[in-house]
């Protein structure tokens, strides 16, 4: 039995000023303490694969500080919000599709204000 797995991503940030970042490598994020910043993950295929974000290790659910966003077109959106010191870290949207999963990573810094 073959398959054919035919799927595509990229991922970007947008950090408070809107400037967005695209990188096959680790993406270095600085925000600010009590600022947001949003990691986008931009996904394709038929059907389109599911994304799980991560920080360090563990699944990011939805709360006051963290929106997750997606949308029918394979957009992909955390947004971190109110940013705190403990929101520092590896943040990684697991893109599965089917039997294949791929990662992209993001390391968050939280700089004074």
């Amino acid at each position: 039995m073959n398959y054919q797995i035919n799927f595509s991503f990229k991922c970007i940030y947008i950090n408070e000023l809107d400037v967005s970042d695209q990188s096959s490598v680790p993406v270095e994020v600085r925000v600010s303490e009590g600022g947001s910043t949003t990691l986008e993950c931009q996904t394709s295929g038929s059907p389109l694969p599911q994304v799980i974000w991560t920080k360090d290790g563990k699944e990011i659910k939805a709360n006051e500080h963290f929106v997750l966003e997606s949308s029918p077109n394979g957009d992909h959106r955390l947004i971190i919000s109110n940013a705190k010191y403990e929101h520092a870290g590896r943040y990684v949207a697991n893109v599965k599709y089917k039997v294949q999963t791929q990662f992209m990573n993001f390391n968050v810094t939280i700089t004074g204000k």
